[in-house]
């Protein structure tokens, strides 16, 4: 969240949570201003959605969060012990 807050500035910088563990994004990230958290009874499709109209991307590993990245329109920041030679599967199964 850092980076983006110093690369936009912290009046320009929104964040949008999504995941399906609302509870834990809420104790969480709740008390923070300027966190929007997807409401618990959006489906999946429905935080996608919203994932596509962001800027840039933080995601977690995970096709979820993968396709959240890949629909939206910016920078995507991942944890970066998480594979990035995008192998086929059929590489790692044998």
């Amino acid at each position: 969240m850092g980076h983006f807050i110093h690369k936009y500035g912290v009046n320009r910088t929104i964040f949008l949570v999504t995941g399906d563990e609302k509870a834990y994004c809420t104790s969480t990230y709740g008390n923070l201003t300027n966190v929007f958290i997807s409401p618990h009874w959006f489906a999946p499709e429905e935080d996608l959605a919203l994932m596509s109209t962001c800027s840039d991307t933080i995601v977690t590993v995970g096709t979820f969060g993968w396709w959240g990245g890949f629909l939206s329109r910016g920078e995507v920041l991942h944890d970066r012990r998480s594979p990035t030679d995008h192998r086929p599967a059929d590489v790692d199964c044998k």
